[in-house]
């Protein structure tokens, strides 16, 4: 944890392992409604036993930074954490014109798929809205390929760096023969099961790209980052085939061949707070 203090003082510290200006930071659980007081207190910096490093002593007829650097752990599951002004000294007065606090902590979820794999079946057909795009419903071929369990709360920021190769082929026909090849948009994505209610999925898009109907491949190189509006205790990495096209002459569309080369894709959960003036 950061904290940056804005000021100018006059204090007159007598010890400065004990006295002058420091900053006491709380770290809660959510547990109640009422914040910071039904909620339960799991962290406590304590800086009247950290010594002259926690206090900030010096007198300045300007105003100056100081700057208070405080480890924060990172195994009792902390929620939000507060801040309060200490102030020790036999005479004297100080004046703050800002305040800022910042804390960052990250939690990364390896989900690479190594290799080439390339299926002509067993896709999932699926309506889904993507959640970083902000476009409408849109119907997607899926292929399931890996499901990892993880622990994103409300508010954090979800990283995604991906490196690979997608590729994917659709096709639509009439009365199940003269199947043509389509243009179709091939690319990766995530569905995020919610905590509450577990029932309730939504996807995000990591990235897309357009393929001729010659089956190009796509080579995918790039990152995401969105903002968690829900808890999430999975996600699920699918490769998916958009078709393009959809000639009404025709009463099927559907995708033949998806593909993937070599997946190296990370999803990097962060917490933090944001600066407070």
């Amino acid at each position: 944890m950061k904290t940056r203090l804005r000021l100018k003082s006059t204090l007159q510290a007598g010890n400065p392992a004990f006295e002058g200006i420091a900053v006491r930071h709380r770290g809660y659980k959510l547990t109640g409604s009422v914040p910071s007081r039904t909620d339960e207190e799991v962290w406590d910096s304590d800086p009247a036993s950290k010594g002259k490093r926690a206090w900030y002593s010096q007198q300045s007829g300007t105003f100056t930074d100081a700057v208070f650097i405080e480890p924060v752990p990172d195994n009792l599951g902390i929620d939000y954490i507060t801040f309060e002004l200490i102030v020790r000294a036999s005479s004297g007065q100080v004046t703050i014109s800002s305040a800022e606090c910042r804390n960052h902590y990250a939690v990364p979820y390896p989900l690479d798929i190594l290799g080439s794999q390339l299926w002509a079946s067993g896709f999932s057909i699926e309506t889904v809205s993507p959640g970083i795009s902000g476009d409408g419903a849109v119907r997607r071929w899926l292929r399931y390929i890996k499901t990892e369990q993880v622990n994103v709360r409300q508010g954090k920021l979800v990283k995604t760096i991906l490196k690979g190769a997608i590729t994917g082929r659709a096709f639509e026909s009439q009365g199940g023969n003269n199947a043509r090849r389509l243009a179709a948009e091939v690319g990766l994505m995530f569905k995020m099961r919610r905590v509450n209610p577990n029932t309730t999925y939504d996807y995000f898009t990591i990235t897309k790209s357009p393929v001729s109907v010659d089956n190009k491949t796509i080579y995918a190189d790039g990152s995401v980052e969105f903002k968690a509006k829900h808890d999430y205790s999975q996600v699920e990495v699918l490769p998916f085939v958009e078709p393009t096209q959809n000639d009404p002459a025709y009463d099927r569309t559907g995708v033949d061949r998806m593909g993937i080369t070599d997946i190296e894709l990370e999803m990097i959960v962060s917490d933090y707070i944001s600066p407070t003036q």
